[in-house]
């Protein structure tokens, strides 16, 4: 049941983006993601890695909010040193798709601010390799919520940063920069 309210959501909310006439911008970005769970102890270090993907919005006309969706991959890796020797390492990777919504600040000046969120669904997958070089993979589909906060320069260049939450050991920090084609915000 929630799988489906949740595709349910995110397609009415491409569906809303659709609309020939509305100001709609398309924004491929790329940053870099931190992994927010340490696993045990000091001796975990925390590797960032990729986040990249491309968001959709359209403008409501009359209200500072934009609405979207945004298709996106990312990646971390954990590696701790063993006392026996070698290391054991965790990479967690991504791929997800989420309903956004963004309130926008000072909308149509040369610095616009927004905070928002996204609400979708992602697929998780983690490699985890040992001092005996034995390798499991893990793979899981699960809920996905991404409050954050940016700014957007000049009516098309995006900075912001993200939390990626999903299940505790995929849980990102994302910051990122993009660039909006289209219309214009209003």
């Amino acid at each position: 049941m929630k799988k489906r309210f949740i595709f349910f959501f995110i397609y009415t909310v491409l569906f809303s983006c659709v609309n020939v006439n509305a100001q709609v911008k398309v924004e491929p970005y790329i940053g870099l993601t931190y992994p927010t769970r340490n696993i045990g102890a000091s001796e975990v270090k925390e590797t960032a890695g990729l986040n990249a993907g491309i968001e959709v919005r359209r403008y409501l006309s009359s209200l500072p909010i934009a609405v979207g969706a945004d298709l996106f991959v990312a990646s971390s890796a954990r590696q701790k040193d063993r006392p026996e020797g070698g290391h054991s390492s965790n990479s967690q990777r991504m791929a997800g798709i989420a309903a956004v919504c963004d309130y926008n600040l000072f909308q149509d000046k040369p610095v616009s601010f927004f905070i928002g969120t996204g609400i979708g669904v992602s697929q998780r997958h983690t490699i985890r390799s040992g001092i005996d070089t034995n390798i499991g993979i893990c793979s899981e589909y699960g809920p996905i919520v991404s409050p954050r906060i940016g700014v957007e320069l000049w009516k098309h260049l995006r900075v912001s940063a993200e939390a990626r939450l999903t299940q505790r050991d995929y849980n990102v920090i994302a910051f990122r920069i993009g660039y909006s084609f289209g219309g214009a915000s209003k």
